[in-house]
């Protein structure tokens, strides 16, 4: 929207500048053309004038010859004579200067003052020259002085209209000037609605369409969102009874298989917890896998085990067929395959009210590539048509949501995601099939065990939490380092001036000196190269980012599985692993 209104602003000063350079050239236009005019009035006025001063000049010469006693009346006339004369001789020269200065006289006029037959300069400054040298006594000088004075006022007048029709033409020319002007207003005003408003208008409303698109794309991840949280608390629930129920039966029978089914439970919780935070990224350009070597049975039980509970008290029965499969290991995405095993079990669980759930796990291998493929079976209704169809048509899944409002639409990202494929259909003797099929890479079964040995390296533990602080030492220890726990950054820092470790365990969230601040402190301050890992339940990405860029090497999201802990430290070169028999 910003970039918007900078564009609209920017056409806007354009459009503006644009009319007020033309109405600032036409106002300089038109002030020049009027003085003009004013020349012209000036110009007329002066040539009426001569005219005026020829008659005047020769009455006053009249006036001179009939006086003849008085010579006071005489200086006096004589004088009026002269000043009227002079007056005459400045006129005609302001005139005639004026071709000089700019060829300001038309051709007829050039003409008329200057060639023959009128020759009206010549003419001029002859009766100036005659009234000057005037001897009143003489009667024949004073009947040619007539004579001359009447021809030179029927040409003064001639020449009074050649100026009054130049000046015409020159009004005309302002009229034409004031027509352009107005006419090049308009098209400045057409080009601007055409080129500058229009654009802007259809900026604009792209703008405000843009606008309520995103306003509809907000509204309704917000009300999927309000979906999700309304569900999220009762699917979280499946795994948490499942831990309860089974930590309960521990209490009271002391079963191990009871407690491992507990663990089992809460990961699958944790698995839970994970795709709620990664909801807000939830994309099928977004969706980010981590493939790792772990026990295929490891991965089917951590779904399965919340699951059993709350298909028994449905009167269900949740059996797993693995074929003979379940020690072998192999590389995927383990977390994302658990989580679309377990939203395919929720499904059945909901939709089915009798009969026996069947969840059949295979590798196949099919020209030298392996595949996983899973099914999950059920002994209901089946699907309805017009969904399977709409189910089967990728291009069409629209809302489908089960579960946490994740449901079908989210397990088929994951697994195209994954290289695989998606399968819906309904089975000739009732009830439902959903299957997917991935590629996956079997490990080595000759491949000896690992021994995995930190020697006693030192590492430092950065954990404001008690609880949390216990926990991480214990696993540490179990990996063979030698842990020294410090609870906040601060204290970090002031330990590292006096003592050397080989790895730094960093939470980020802390008092007095939070973890940004310590990464930053130990490479800048104190410039240790030493290994630093964030260990944090925020994995937003901005914020990691910002640690890596501070000078952190990894990081971990808690709550730590050991086997990726593991796997990180041994990837970092923190510590070794040998093989054993």
């Amino acid at each position: 929207m910003l970039k918007i209104i900078k564009a609209v602003r920017v056409r806007y000063i354009f459009a503006l500048l644009a009319m007020a350079l033309l109405v600032s050239m036409a106002a300089g236009l038109m002030q020049f053309l009027l003085f003009e005019k004013q020349q012209d009035a000036k110009i007329i006025n002066i040539a009426g004038m001569q005219r005026m001063l020829s008659q005047k000049v020769l009455l006053k010469a009249h006036r001179l010859a009939s006086i003849s006693e008085s010579t006071v009346a005489m200086q006096s006339v004589n004088g009026e004579l002269q000043t009227s004369i002079n007056l005459f001789a400045q006129n005609h020269e302001f005139l005639v200067d004026l071709n000089a200065e700019g060829n300001f006289f038309s051709e007829q006029l050039n003409r008329w003052y200057f060639l023959k037959p009128v020759m009206l300069d010549q003419r001029s400054r002859e009766f100036v020259q005659r009234i000057r040298n005037f001897q009143p006594t003489e009667q024949r000088e004073l009947n040619e002085l007539y004579m001359i004075s009447q021809a030179l006022l029927v040409d003064l007048d001639r020449a009074v209209q050649l100026f009054e029709q130049q000046s015409n033409q020159g009004v005309q020319r302002l009229r034409y000037v004031e027509s352009g002007i107005w006419l090049l207003a308009m098209l400045l005003l057409i080009l601007e609605a055409k080129l500058i408003f229009r654009p802007m208008e259809a900026q604009i409303l792209a703008g405000i369409n843009e606008l309520k698109f995103q306003k509809n794309e907000t509204e309704q991840a917000l009300s999927i969102k309000s979906r999700f949280l309304a569900r999220a608390s009762h699917e979280l629930r499946t795994p948490l009874q499942s831990i309860l129920g089974y930590l309960d039966l521990y209490r009271q029978e002391r079963q191990v298989h009871q407690l491992e089914q507990a663990v089992t439970s809460a990961n699958q919780l944790n698995v839970l917890i994970n795709e709620m935070h990664d909801f807000s990224r939830w994309s099928n350009e977004k969706i980010k896998i981590q493939n790792s070597y772990a026990k295929l049975k490891t991965t089917i039980e951590m779904v399965a085990a919340p699951y059993k509970l709350s298909a028994q008290k449905k009167g269900l029965t949740l059996t797993v067929q693995m074929d003979g499969i379940g020690h072998t290991q192999l590389q995927c995405d383990h977390q994302h395959l658990a989580w679309v095993c377990s939203q395919l079990i929720d499904n059945a669980i909901k939709f089915n009210d009798s009969g026996e759930i069947l969840l059949v796990v295979k590798v196949h291998t099919l020209q030298m590539q392996a595949y996983l493929k899973i099914q999950v079976i059920d002994q209901g209704f089946g699907f309805d048509e017009e969904l399977l169809s709409t189910l089967n048509d990728h291009g069409k899944i629209d809302n489908h949501f089960q579960g946490m409002q994740l449901g079908l639409v989210r397990c088929q990202w994951l697994v195209n995601a994954m290289s695989g494929e998606f399968k819906f259909f309904n089975r000739p003797n009732g009830g439902a099939c959903v299957s997917f099929s991935i590629p996956v890479i079997l490990a080595d079964n000759g491949t000896s065990e690992r021994q995995i040995n930190a020697h006693g390296a030192k590492a430092l533990l950065v954990e404001d939490n008690a609880i949390n602080a216990v926990i991480l030492q214990k696993q540490l220890s179990n990996l063979g380092f030698d842990v020294q726990h410090v609870s906040h950054g601060k204290a970090a820092v002031e330990i590292l001036a006096s003592r050397s470790f080989d790895v730094i365990f960093m939470d980020l969230n802390m008092p007095y000196m939070d973890g940004y601040e310590a990464i930053d402190h130990i490479r800048t301050m104190l410039t240790l190269d030493i290994t630093i890992i964030v260990v944090t339940a925020n994995d937003e990405p901005q914020d990691i980012a910002k640690a890596i860029r501070l000078g952190a090497n990894e990081y971990i999201v808690k709550p730590l599985q050991q086997d990726k802990l593991t796997d990180m430290l041994l990837r970092l070169g923190v510590i070794s692993a040998s093989e054993c028999t």
